[in-house]
């Protein structure tokens, strides 16, 4: 899928590809034409990978970090102190999110990932100071 940031579907190509282990080989290709008429500083593609029943998204954009046109930041949490999860949902497109601590001796399941919008992850945070953790996001959305 090809999308800007805003959330927009600009171009879909479906493909089941079945690989052998081990094995290397190109299955897709992108053709220029399909992507000549967007503009490159504000979308990005994205694959997503599926192999037995796990998922990975990946993704991939047309220029450097500092020449993307991204929205500004906007992304709701909420961290519950019991469970040591962190809730995030991004109100926006998140390009590199990097959730920071200062505290010492914290293991995060994620702690630096791109979101889109609409988008809802779980993470959760193990240390000893998992219950009275505090944190910073930061993003390339905050730097223009």
């Amino acid at each position: 899928k090809i999308k800007d940031f805003n959330g927009e579907l600009l171009l879909e190509r479906k493909n089941k590809v079945y690989l052998k282990p081990l094995s290397s080989s190109i299955e897709f290709i992108l053709e220029k034409e399909w992507i000549k008429k967007f503009d490159k500083k504000k979308c990005y593609l994205t694959f997503e990978f599926v192999a037995m029943r796990i998922k990975r998204k990946t993704f991939h954009y047309f220029t450097t970090a500092k020449d993307r046109e991204l929205p500004p930041l906007k992304i709701t949490h909420r961290f519950d102190k019991k469970t040591g999860t962190l809730y995030l949902k991004a109100d926006e497109f998140v390009n590199e999110l990097y959730i920071y601590s200062d505290e010492s001796n914290i293991d995060w399941t994620q702690n630096f990932l791109d979101m889109e919008k609409g988008e809802e992850r779980k993470i959760k945070v193990r240390g000893n100071n998992a219950q009275a953790l505090t944190f910073r996001l930061l993003s390339l959305n905050q730097y223009k």
